[in-house]
């Protein structure tokens, strides 16, 4: 018989998980090192081995270590087939890699031998419903009539469980997307007051952050807007973790086009707040779309303009003093531009994202200023193992800015990755407009209370910037005591963001190249290992420049 284990606290809501322990920011061992040995003593008889199983695998996609968690649970499959829940883990992995299709056949085949009502049914029925409403939003406009499909096998979906379970958190998913459809706007009105009064039937002491969330949306069903600001302030005051800060300003976005104007310039102010308290959370993560990115031109001053009253009174449960915050949000969406995937051939003959660079300003021993891409040597370089092999076998796409693929001119200086793991390029063309992104050799001010945030495409992603959190934690020099300078900051992160800026708050400057991540990192002073991620300074790799290639960084 399979064991019933509890995760509806981190799968029932609207988007993926509505409700983590409030210890859940807590340092904790790695999951992936919870794995070791795991595997190697898995007893497939023994009932001990499954419910470990699957505390191992909910830990894998709290921490959003995806890919692992998709070996995982597919691992876990074989030994306990009759555990629907190790499915939906690895489909929720799946989705959150962008392989939405293969999650959909992954829930599909554990349709029929879901009982109806039970656990794993609620789980499969609202990730069927989210790899449909993922289809749609990936395909409205691309492709309109598949969209419009997807948008009604999700409402049915998520339908399914709203109403057979009572499942409250699934309605935020129904009323945005019937507010997909302004046809629909009387259905939407009624949904609204039957859900708002679904949500006021749950009891006061068990209103936490996702129920904040889901009365948030049926304000916005509702068109009550003053009604939703209420509801953001007691989702901040209700102390959410990164992850529910996460997916709730991607519901924002995605669905209510809070940062598409759809609620006027109050709905814009209210996300980039929402989307600032998540970059200041511990493990934030802000997942952002190329046409919120591309949208707006350069950030205004941070003090230009009237401010409403109501969303000073938000800014302040989130802690935070006056509009500095939106504006600096903005500033980072302004930065995204200048950031690139770099694409190499894959094994279909089609062009893959290997890496990130960004856009940095060189002078050259004649003195001219020129824009060039900065990236791992890793990733495109001298080195035998490169992951693009050649600059002819290279595009760049500034994603933010188009879709137009730029070729490589000239690889104009390297350092293997066993030096500084860094390559500088120039490109045949670059997108009209752009700017070089400002640097700071400046490292003296950083301690352990310093955030540094990252800007990459993690896993590869298409039409997405990530700006992660990381907590400082070392810098030194590798050889000690007269080697390049290295930055340590906290947690691995995904493939896909080599090469990216590493950026300070202020001014969203850029201190370091990063380049590397793992969960057994040699601490810089040699006492050890950690989980972490590694960047060169940006000091260090103007110093090379300057010697090895007569091209200054201006640092």
């Amino acid at each position: 018989m399979a064991v019933e284990v509890d995760l509806t606290q981190s799968y029932c809501g609207w988007n993926e998980d509505p409700g983590m322990s409030e210890t859940a920011n807590v340092r904790r061992p790695s999951p992936t090192e919870r794995i070791v040995g795991f595997l190697d003593n898995l007893d497939p008889d023994d009932p001990r081995c499954e419910a470990e199983g699957l505390a191992i695998a909910k830990a894998l996609k709290d921490d959003k270590q995806f890919e692992p968690l998709a070996e995982f649970a597919e691992r876990m499959r074989g030994a306990f087939p009759r555990q629907l829940l190790f499915r939906t883990l690895q489909a929720q992995a799946l989705v959150d890699l962008g392989l939405v299709q293969a999650a959909g056949d992954v829930l599909a085949a554990g349709v029929e031998e879901a009982v109806e009502g039970s656990q794993a049914w609620s789980e499969l029925f609202g990730l069927i419903g989210r790899t449909h409403k993922q289809v749609y939003v990936d395909n409205r406009k691309a492709a309109p009539a598949l969209a419009k499909a997807s948008l009604e096998l999700a409402l049915k979906a998520y339908g399914k469980v709203y109403d057979l379970i009572g499942a409250y958190w699934h309605g935020g998913n129904i009323a945005a997307l019937l507010f997909q459809q302004p046809e629909r706007a009387a259905e939407l009105d009624a949904f609204a007051l039957q859900f708002t009064a679904r949500i006021d039937e749950v009891p006061v002491a068990d209103r936490d952050a996702w129920w904040w969330a889901s009365k948030a949306e049926a304000r916005l069903g509702a068109g009550d807007f003053a009604g939703f600001l209420e509801c953001l302030a007691g989702f901040g005051a209700a102390r959410p973790d990164a992850f529910a800060f996460n997916s709730f300003q991607r519901q924002l976005s995605e669905l209510w086009g809070l940062d598409r104007g759809c609620f006027g310039p109050e709905g814009e102010a209210a996300l980039a707040t929402l989307r600032a308290a998540a970059l200041k959370a511990e493990g934030g993560v802000v997942e952002v779309r190329a046409d919120a990115v591309v949208s707006g031109g350069r950030p205004q001053s941070a003090t230009a303009g009237p401010r409403s009253p109501r969303l000073s009174d938000l800014e302040k449960v989130f802690g935070f003093d006056g509009p500095m915050e939106m504006s600096w949000v903005q500033l980072g969406l302004y930065r995204a531009r200048s950031v690139a995937g770099l694409l190499g051939p894959s094994s279909s003959g089609s062009f893959k994202r290997k890496g990130t660079g960004f856009v940095v300003a060189v002078k050259d021993g004649a003195g001219a200023t020129r824009l060039c891409l900065l990236t791992n040597a890793h990733v495109i370089g001298d080195q035998p193992d490169a992951a693009i092999p050649s600059i002819e076998k290279c595009r760049v796409q500034f994603e933010a800015l188009g879709p137009t693929l730029h070729r490589v001119k000239a690889q104009l200086w390297t350092s293997p990755w066993g030096a500084l793991d860094a390559t500088l390029l120039e490109l045949e063309t670059l997108p009209e407009g752009i700017e070089p992104i400002p640097l700071s050799a400046e490292l003296a001010s950083l301690d352990e209370t310093t955030r540094l945030y990252i800007i990459g495409h993690p896993r590869g992603g298409a039409l997405s910037f990530s700006m992660q959190d990381n907590l400082f934690l070392s810098r030194g020099a590798r050889p000690p005591p007269d080697g390049p300078v290295f930055l340590h900051y906290r947690t691995p992160t995904e493939g896909g963001n080599s090469g990216s800026p590493v950026f300070i708050a202020e001014g969203w400057t850029v201190v370091a190249l990063h380049h590397a991540g793992a969960t057994d990192m040699e601490r810089l002073d040699g006492s050890g290992v950690h989980a972490a991620n590694e960047g060169i300074s940006l000091g260090a790799i103007a110093a090379a420049l300057k010697t090895q290639g007569a091209l200054d960084l201006g640092l």
